[in-house]
């Protein structure tokens, strides 16, 4: 993977990144070996699911994950971990939540967790990480077969 040279890049560089508004949701704090990550859930890398959420067609829990992941070395950056550690072991800690205002207080609650050894991130967990998302996704399909609110009739 190439970097893509933006010195504001918090992917392609060790720079916190704060972007809280309409069309993106995005905090990014590294920690030493970690990077603490606030965004709306994985399920919504999903274009269909997350359409259907947007639509109404069915619900998500918890909309947003904060997440801190391992990066295999504390100068790495989040790019550069893919080629440093495996999924299984990328993936140490997260919460999901659902209060949007309260999204910048729930990263920095979990900065500051980490910074002081109040969460255990000594293992990955990357399987179990997953096999949530997983089966989120398989309740938002469930949901959206027995909505009636689906224009497209269950054809998702």
């Amino acid at each position: 993977m190439d970097a893509c040279n933006l010195p504001s890049c918090y992917s392609c560089n060790r720079v916190d990144q704060e972007e809280l508004n309409d069309s993106t949701i995005s905090l990014v704090t590294y920690q030493g070996e970690y990077a603490v990550m606030t965004t709306a859930c994985p399920e919504f890398d999903s274009p269909p699911a997350y359409l259907a959420y947007s639509l109404g067609m069915c619900t998500v829990e918890n909309a947003y994950i904060t997440m801190v992941v391992l990066l295999g070395d504390e100068r790495a950056t989040l790019k550069q971990s893919y080629q440093l550690v495996s999924d299984d072991e990328f993936y140490r800690y997260w919460v999901r939540h659902n209060n949007i205002d309260n999204l910048k207080g729930a990263h920095d609650m979990v900065v500051s967790s980490l910074k002081d050894g109040l969460i255990d991130v000594s293992q990955g967990r990357g399987k179990e990480f997953f096999e949530e998302r997983d089966a989120n996704l398989l309740k938002m399909k469930s949901d959206m077969t027995q909505s009636t609110n689906d224009p497209w009739d269950g054809k998702l």
